[in-house]
């Protein structure tokens, strides 16, 4: 990082990741498809697969007023894999940013990202041998480009009182992907609430909003002139809604050596998966699936209490609650005359209650 001048502060980070997997081939003849028949390996058995990873990270910030920052950015990530359609992917970056701190009020932020992967040494064959399509993408190294924008506003009216919110929107597009994940969508919003009524009382509440929309297309068909067959083409369409409620209590000075907290969080989720075929299909009418619903409470108190300066002794308890109502629980799916031998241990949809409890000694130096 350097700061040649006043106004400008400048920054670059490098960083290097490999993975280099040595685990031997584990040969593989046969192996049960789908929990009920068995057939014959493609791959024979295990790939070992491995990758490095190289990205690096510029930002520079300039303030030619007081209280007001424009930022610019630019990343690059590139990956070198083994085993994989693409053999190399570059993902680049491009950030702007605006940043006032100079109102009496509060303060803003605006920001802009765009950011391209694309990949070479695309092997088509490698999807070919295990019996895929291969028009199809898989959607952590596919061809992307990502438009985000997010702004954010704090507004401190009082020293007892300050309010903040963010919104944000945003679009992945794939548009080499015939098959797999097409497109991606998600909007946030979120709004908090922070009161200070005296200096050993601190309460904030606060809401979010998230919304996410992904299509994906698959192609139903056995080998054979099915497989080339457009008209056995489907589609699903994944809408979820995600409400994320939390509230805080902070009373730092109980007693003079006593500090107290106790947060609450409520996660709730709303799926809904929407199965579409083309006028021309040749497949069934779908049947569509019940939404899917999932929540999670949780509540945590902490006491801490200073026997010197130095040595602090604290206790907790943590309480989780997960409720969850999926089609993967119902019968038409445990007991299915498709799959006769099927065994699901529900470990995913099982709800359940935590209780936790915990003590410790903090030292400081």
């Amino acid at each position: 990082s350097s700061r040649p001048t006043s106004m400008l502060w400048l920054s670059g980070q490098f960083r290097m990741y490999d993975y280099d997997n040595r685990t031997p081939h584990f040969a593989v003849d046969q192996y049960v498809r789908v929990d009920g028949t068995v057939a014959t390996s493609l791959t024979g058995g295990s790939e070992p697969f491995e990758m490095r990873r190289h990205f690096v990270d510029l930002e520079a910030s300039l303030t030619p007023l007081k209280f007001v920052a424009f930022r610019a950015g630019y990343g690059r990530e590139s990956d070198d894999r083994s085993y994989r359609v693409f053999e190399t992917t570059v993902d680049q970056t491009v950030r702007a940013s605006i940043d006032s701190t100079g109102f009496s009020w509060g303060s803003v932020r605006l920001q802009y990202d765009y950011s391209q992967r694309t990949g070479e040494g695309l092997d088509e064959q490698v999807l070919g041998e295990i019996g895929e399509q291969i028009a199809l993408r898989q959607f952590d190294i596919s061809d992307r480009t990502r438009n985000r924008v997010s702004a954010m506003v704090q507004v401190t009216p009082s020293n007892i009182f300050g309010f903040n919110a963010s919104v944000g929107v945003g679009r992945d597009e794939r548009p080499d992907s015939s098959f797999g994940l097409q497109h991606n969508d998600l909007t946030s919003f979120t709004v908090g609430l922070d009161v200070t009524p005296r200096d050993d009382v601190g309460i904030g509440v606060s809401y979010g909003l998230e919304n996410m929309e992904a299509l994906q297309r698959s192609r139903q068909a056995n080998p054979g002139a099915q497989f080339n067959d457009p008209t056995r083409d489907w589609t699903t369409t994944l809408n979820e809604d995600v409400d994320i409620w939390t509230a805080n209590l902070d009373l730092p000075h109980v007693t003079s050596r006593t500090a107290v907290r106790v947060t609450y969080e409520l996660v709730r989720s709303t799926s809904q998966y929407l199965y579409g075929v083309p006028p021309d299909s040749t497949l069934p009418p779908p049947q569509q699936l019940p939404v899917v619903t999932s929540s999670i409470h949780r509540a945590s108190a902490d006491l801490e209490y200073s026997l010197t300066n130095r040595v602090a002794l604290g206790a907790g308890y943590q309480l989780d609650e997960w409720i969850v109502s999926d089609f993967g629980r119902s019968s038409q799916t445990l007991y299915n005359s498709l799959i006769p031998a099927y065994t699901n241990l529900l470990y995913r949809w099982v709800p359940y209650d935590l209780n936790a409890g915990y003590v410790r000694v903090r030292y400081r130096w």
